[in-house]
This record gives C-alpha cells, structure tokens and sequence, in this order.
C-alpha cells in the first residue's frame, strides 16, 4: 500500500520505485524487483539502496557473476561507502573464492572497522581457512559489537552458531555448549544448534544426552518436510 501510494503521489522519485522493487523482492519475484529498482537508478543514479537491490536480486537467483558486476558499480558510484565491498566479498564466498573474498572484506574494512556483517563474514572465510583462532575472535567481536548497540540477539543467531563452532573446533566444547544452549533459548527449534550441540555431547560422552539431541533435529527435518509437500491452505 506504501509503494502504491507513494508511486501515485511521487512518481518521479527514485524512492517510490525502489518501494515497488522491495514489494517484489520480498515476494521472492527477482526480475520484476530488477526492473523497478533499475527505474530508480534511471530516475537517480546515485540512490544506493536501488544499486543494492538490484545486485541482491541476482544475488538471490543464483547469478553470482552478474552480482558482483552489480555490486562493482555500486562501489565505484559510492567511494564512501563499504558496504558493495560486504556484499562482493559474499558473493565470492558462495563461489568459494576465499582469496578475492579476503580482497573484498579488506577494501571493506580499510573504510568500516566496525560493522557486524563485515566482522561475521571475515569470520566466515577464516573458518573455511581453518584459521579457527583467528575465527572465535572475529565472531566474539561481532557479539561484543551487537551487545553495545543493544541489536536483537535474534538477529544474529547465525554468528552465534558460528562463534558454538569455532569453539568445537579448537576443543573449546564447553563454551561451544554454552553458546548453542543460549541460541537455543532463543529459538528452541533452531535445528543446527541442535546438531552441533548432540556433537558436543557426543564429544562429551554424555551418550544419552546427544541421542535425544539427535532424535529432535530429525523430528524438526521431518516436520518441515511433511509441511513442504503439504503446504496450509
């Protein structure tokens, strides 16, 4: 209803149509997002939201090639700003290119030190690198940074089962527990908390503790299953 109003009354707004594009990426229509974000950067091409949505849109459709490209030019158009920098550090991530990835984050982090998402996805390539010590300081930052700012724990539940891994993996079990335990708290259904943490049971001998652990990640996968090939309604 925004977007409509805002079509209507501000047609020649780069915003309005950048409203209609998110309507459509939400609603997972990646070409029909791309085509109003692309209008918005016709209308201003220096409306950075649009650039980034437009490049999300591949993103999301697989095309990794074409988000890159995307997100290039938005960080030629905009020299302040780190995030296109994030995004193509993602991106080859998803390829697996761990080498141009650290390229992307350090152009990134050389303007933002500070940003959770860039800290998180460092993380992210330093885990693939086995660097596990390098990782657990990374995603403790991260959370550190999202305690002073008061941001939703929720919000960052995958770098806290991040942070649980890392710490499995340099035999740091029972601070690994600790941190899938208080992700689990958060959401009790979170299946791979739970299977990391019927890991650290099993590592920790507690037997019958992880087979119960276990038997409620398959329960979980089933149920989203059998709610996938029966959809309500």
């Amino acid at each position: 209803m925004l977007a409509h109003e805002l079509v209507e009354k501000e047609p020649e707004h780069a915003i309005s149509w950048y409203a209609v594009g998110t309507w459509y990426f939400t609603s997972r229509k990646w070409a029909e997002a791309r085509k109003y974000y692309s209008k918005a950067n016709i209308l201003d091409p220096f409306f950075m939201p649009a650039w980034v949505g437009y490049a999300h849109s591949y993103s999301m459709e697989g095309e990794h090639d074409h988000a890159v490209t995307s997100y290039s030019t938005g960080a030629k158009l905009f020299r302040g700003s780190h995030l296109p920098f994030v995004f193509i550090g993602m991106e080859h991530i998803a390829l697996f290119q761990l080498d141009a990835a650290d390229d992307a984050f350090g152009a990134a982090y050389e303007l933002c030190d500070s940003d959770p998402l860039l800290l998180n996805e460092m993380g992210v390539v330093a885990f693939h690198r086995k660097d596990y010590d390098r990782a657990v300081t990374l995603f403790e930052r991260v959370m550190t940074l999202v305690q002073q700012v008061q941001c939703a724990k929720t919000h960052w539940l995958g770098t806290q089962v991040n942070l649980g891994s890392a710490y499995r993996k340099t035999g740091r079990l029972q601070d690994a527990k600790r941190v899938y335990q208080e992700v689990l708290q958060l959401e009790p259904r979170h299946a791979a908390a739970l299977a990391y943490l019927g890991m650290v049971y099993q590592m920790t001998d507690e037997l019958d503790q992880a087979i119960l652990t276990y038997h409620e990640v398959r329960q979980i996968h089933t149920f989203v299953a059998t709610a996938a090939k029966h959809p309500a309604g």
